[in-house]
């Protein structure tokens, strides 16, 4: 992270804009030589007042380095417009923004469709109702849908979305490919070092949603999410059909975990992009409720998709040196139509 620190030096002078950083970093190529550039030397770059000169003369690495501290404490990931993940597509607009920060699951914005909804402060009911069904309408075709979440319109785009990473709501259930991860023996207090000590090995996994009971809940501040509920109908989790042992798998913090439905990858992503790890998870719970043997932990998903009567939900697992695991394809069956094969 020692890179990044001049990034977020860069970005935190006051009053400077990010067009006249966009203009440092044409000239100077990269923030650390605008950092120990001599300030006669910034001049040279158009449109710099003497307020910025004055920001610029200052080398305080203070805040940056807060900021570093506040993102390592909470989990947030930076991205400078240098980082080979950054998206190109954005790099290329004329004011790129010069750092990124997220948390979770990066997508691949390169191959995917995604959608910037941006807002006024104060919406009419009219624009919060345009855009929450936008939002809603844009996700469920498989678009992701980025915003800052700033008070109004931007938030508003996000109200009808499964804020989980869970995918989208929907009057049908969604299903979720995901990472598990088994128990190998009765254990509490297992160190993040130490986890893989507790484990006898992974496993493919489907997971579903009831998104219409989450629907309801019209994210109100306060408002439970019954997230026990909308996952808990039989039949909604189910793992299998191979059980890989540790020895077996070449890293798996590397292993590419594929929401597929109906025989097409919607969603796809790696372990070492996933908020909690699996070191994480199997630690975290070992010092709460502590853990059985033939305990199946399910990790996280890429992204859910929608499924109905007919469909196929697929989970593919796969990783380094052609390591692949069986995969579980499970049939989607609509019992309120068909309960003679309840």
């Amino acid at each position: 992270m020692a890179g990044i620190k001049y990034w977020l030096w860069l970005r935190t002078r006051h009053g400077l804009s990010n067009q006249i950083c966009t203009r440092l970093l044409e000239q100077f190529g990269d923030p650390e030589k605008i950092y120990f550039a001599a300030p006669e030397d910034y001049l040279q770059t158009e449109g710099v007042t003497k307020a910025q000169l004055s920001a610029l003369a200052d080398k305080k690495l203070d805040r940056a380095e807060a900021v570093l501290e506040d993102c390592e404490r909470l989990g947030v990931r930076i991205l400078s417009r240098t980082d080979a993940t950054y998206p190109s597509r954005l790099r290329a607009i004329p004011d790129a923004p010069c750092v990124l920060y997220y948390k979770g699951i990066w997508p691949d914005f390169d191959s995917e469709a995604a959608v910037a909804l941006i807002g006024t402060r104060k919406a009419t009911p009219y624009g919060i109702r345009i855009g929450e069904r936008l939002g809603y309408e844009l996700s469920k075709g498989g678009a992701y849908v980025v915003s800052g979440l700033a008070a109004g319109g931007d938030a508003f785009s996000y109200a009808l979305l499964d804020r989980t990473t869970q995918g989208v709501i929907d009057d049908v259930a969604s299903g979720a490919a995901e990472l598990g991860v088994i128990m190998g023996r009765d254990c509490r207090d297992v160190s993040e070092e130490d986890w893989q000590s507790a484990i006898v090995g992974y496993t493919t996994i489907l997971d579903m949603t009831e998104e219409s009971i989450l629907k309801g809940n019209d994210f109100v501040p306060g408002n439970p999410r019954y997230l026990c509920i909308v996952k808990n109908f039989p039949t909604f989790f189910s793992f299998g059909p191979q059980l890989v042992t540790p020895d077996e798998v070449p890293d798996v913090m590397k292993l590419e975990i594929q929401s597929v439905h109906n025989g097409t990858v919607h969603a796809k992503n790696t372990v070492d992009h996933m908020m909690h790890p699996p070191a994480r998870l199997v630690s975290l719970h070992s010092s709460i409720q502590g853990w059985y043997a033939g305990d199946v932990l399910s990790t996280g998903t890429p992204r859910a998709f929608p499924i109905e009567d007919g469909d196929v939900a697929e989970c593919r697992i796969v990783g380094p040196d052609g390591f692949v695991m069986e995969p579980l394809v499970n049939p989607v069956v609509d019992l309120k139509k068909h309960p003679e094969k309840g």
